[in-house]
């Protein structure tokens, strides 16, 4: 005797936005009204009508919430992830060269001795961690202001990348 499969019927739902019927996997539990590629829609709309918003929500996001910042290491520490950092990175060093000449050149120096690590932050005066080197004017590369990392990381947040001053 050969069994019989009984099919459920498929239950169908109409979006309100673009009225197309669809299973319900094409919903999100959450919004039963409108179909997720619409609401993927009207979300990349409103992000891009308001960005200069949520690029700062996103900045503070990042700073501020644990859970994005572990996110974010995982990643980071991913072969995808090194993989798009060395593409950052090489981008960064295209578009960048008289950045990356002060690097080098900076670089060399200090192998060469002609240039000593200072072990003070100027800002702050921590001591025991490793320095970073600071270039206000790429045009002069041994000319540097050494600070700790936080202290470098905080004048770049607060200044920005091109807005250097002495």
């Amino acid at each position: 005797m050969a069994e019989k499969s009984v099919t459920a019927p498929v239950a169908l739902y109409q979006c309100k936005t673009c009225e197309r019927e669809l299973e319900a996997g094409a919903f999100y539990a959450s919004n039963q009204s409108r179909c997720k590629e619409c609401v993927k829609k009207t979300v990349r709309e409103h992000r891009a009508e308001k960005a200069d918003y949520y690029r700062e929500y996103d900045r503070k996001r990042y700073q501020e919430d644990p859970r994005v910042k572990q996110r974010h290491k995982r990643y980071k520490n991913s072969e995808k992830g090194r993989e798009a950092f060395r593409r950052a990175q090489a981008k960064w060093k295209a578009n960048n060269p008289e950045k990356r000449a002060a690097q080098v050149e900076f670089g060399n120096a200090i192998r060469g001795g002609r240039v000593e690590r200072e072990t003070q932050c100027r800002l702050c005066g921590v001591t025991d961690e490793k320095m970073d080197a600071h270039h206000f004017d790429y045009s002069k590369p041994l000319e540097v202001t050494w600070l700790c990392h936080d202290c470098h990381a905080a004048f770049h947040q607060f200044h920005g990348p091109m807005e250097a001053r002495a």
